[in-house]
């Protein structure tokens, strides 16, 4: 990272007065770096700087930590070193000057705003870092902990630290072809149990995952898979299974900035159940696996879905799972540090004590979610809370429900959304939520699709939500437009994926495990036939979905 000197960045603000006082005023913007003295430079961490002019006062801290610059009269990003340009004309008025320090993915480090009356001022100082109360002169302080969440808003991307509109704009249009299919790697036996499967987009093309296992033979396999089609040789790893003990949960897998990871439960075969992590790279390339085990642990289960999902720092991972230890089970979130838990981070139950038979993650830079069927005072929903992902620490802000307690779901999210889906009495209930300054606003649901559907995946691809459905013998992919805005509750597209896809056949499928990730114009679909094959049942297999327009 580059070195800053301590000096004042000047800021020409043309014609702030009106036009019986024209002449112009040199306004000297200072931005300190708060926690230098104690060992974090936030500016000596950052690649960018962005600036912005609000109207009359600063916004609320949780804006300005998620990057949220929407309600600015003016925004800037320069290099972290660099000169400010003019700011251009500005009225008689109040402002509040905000800085917003980010690395080159746009990620908020650290932040500050001053307001100032430009009627008077001649100079305004900054001072910048991971703000707590900073709108209380008596509680305000800095922590000194460099934030990892926010991020660019729609419409704006992510465009060398700069959050800007798009020069080609989205082209809206994406009608599904299946460019590619695949079989997944050969079962350890003709009648062997599978869970899973995972799959993720990495920056290289995308990765999926599953375990299956034969009495004491417990594996892991994972697979590369090229944006192209081509499929690399399957990685297996041998997690030390127990004839006793069946899988009968989901496996995890995510991926972000260069870091992939997959987990799936471990069970007590003597020693406690745990959980294997199995680091990989953006080609797939596996790292050194751990399996830790809890002597204390007699059951852990994983969701078929979501149970893994990127946290605020990068290499790191939330995590949520079931675990028996007494008599109750519970469900837990605790962060991944790589392949171990970060100790520092204490173990909470998002969801309290009871006993909830499954639960998810996912999040993205802005937004942190978690799913779980509960029982409330009303009765029983599908529970979704929802809080910021600037930091590890868990705030869980805001919170929406689906109607009813669904044997199984489906959660993503993306910029400052989040949308669930779970089984309808024909098709599925989507729902899909706006997270903003501590309050999520939940749009109407909606039904798509028809028949009855065993399992599901949701994805977004540019402004498009992907609704993949699993039936008997069949899979459905709908795209949904509006994923950044109103998102409509008709399916623009609907794919019914033939019974003789490639070298598969859907009709040894039981629609129950599905997966579904999406990256550069493709969407990949992934299947296991059944949780226990029969002789001749494939293991299952994967479409890859090339947007034509």
């Amino acid at each position: 990272m580059r070195k800053l000197g301590s000096v004042a960045l000047v800021l020409l603000l043309g014609s702030v007065f009106s036009s019986s006082c024209a002449k112009q005023r040199a306004v000297s913007i200072e931005l300190l770096d708060a926690c230098s003295g104690n060992g974090t430079s936030f500016r000596e961490a950052a690649d960018f700087v962005q600036f912005a002019v609000f109207p009359n006062a600063c916004p609320g801290d949780d804006k300005l930590a998620a990057g949220d610059t929407r309600e600015a009269n003016k925004t800037w990003t320069v290099a972290a070193d660099a000169a400010l340009p003019d700011v251009g004309e500005l009225p008689q008025s109040t402002f509040g000057f905000a800085v917003i320090l980010r690395d080159k993915d746009c990620t908020v480090l650290g932040y500050g705003c001053t307001e100032a009356d430009l009627e008077s001022i001649s100079g305004v100082k900054i001072a910048a870092c991971d703000w707590s109360n900073r709108d209380d002169p008596k509680e305000a302080k800095c922590n000194c902990q460099l934030l990892k969440g926010g991020g660019c808003f729609p419409p704006t991307t992510c465009q060398t630290g700069a959050c800007k509109t798009p020069a080609t704009p989205d082209p809206g249009g994406c009608s599904l072809v299946i460019d590619k299919a695949g079989k997944l790697p050969p079962p350890i036996t003709p009648t062997a149990l599978v869970s899973g499967p995972s799959v993720v987009a990495t920056d290289d093309g995308f990765v999926i995952g599953y375990r299956d296992q034969d009495g004491d033979a417990l594996r892991g396999v994972l697979s590369f898979l090229k944006d192209d089609g081509e499929i690399a040789p399957a990685q297996i790893f041998d997690l030390g299974g127990c004839s006793n003990k069946e899988p009968v949960d989901g496996t995890g897998m995510a991926y972000a900035k260069g870091f992939g990871m997959m987990t799936a439960s471990l069970p007590d075969c003597g020693k406690g159940a745990g959980a294997v992590f199995i680091p990989f790279s953006s080609k797939g390339q596996v790292d050194q696996a751990s399996g830790p085990r809890n002597g204390a642990f007699k059951e852990l289960w994983m969701a078929q879905g979501n149970p893994l999902a990127p946290a605020a720092t990068e290499g790191e991972w939330e995590l949520i799972y079931r675990v028996l230890t007494d008599t109750t089970p519970v469900v837990e979130r605790v962060v991944l540090q790589g392949a171990v838990f970060k100790t520092v981070v204490p173990i909470a139950r998002p969801f309290g004590d009871a006993d909830i038979p499954y639960a998810q993650v996912a999040t993205s830079p802005q937004v942190r979610a978690f799913l779980a069927p509960v029982q409330t005072d009303g009765g029983s929903v599908t529970l979704v809370k929802v809080g910021d992902r600037a930091t590890d620490t868990l705030n869980l802000s805001a919170e929406f429900s689906l109607p009813q307690a669904a044997p199984w779901a489906a959660l993503t999210a993306w910029n400052n959304r989040v949308a669930a889906a779970i089984p309808a009495g024909a098709g599925m209930t989507v729902q899909a939520a706006e997270y903003l300054s501590g309050t999520v606003t939940p749009k109407a649901p909606f039904v798509v699709g028809a028949g009855t559907v065993q399992g599901g995946a949701l994805t977004v691809l540019r402004s498009h939500l992907f609704v993949a459905q699993g039936r008997a013998g069949g899979i459905t992919v709908h795209r949904l437009d509006g994923a950044d805005g109103s998102l409509s509750g008709k399916p623009v597209v609907s794919m019914d994926f033939p019974v003789s896809l490639g070298p598969n056949n859907l009709t040894t499928f039981d629609g129950t495990h599905i997966a579904m990730a999406a990256a550069r114009e493709r969407v990949v679909v992934t299947w296991v036939s059944k949780s226990k094959l029969a002789n001749g049942d494939a293991t299952g297999g994967w479409a890859t979905l090339r947007c034509k327009d």
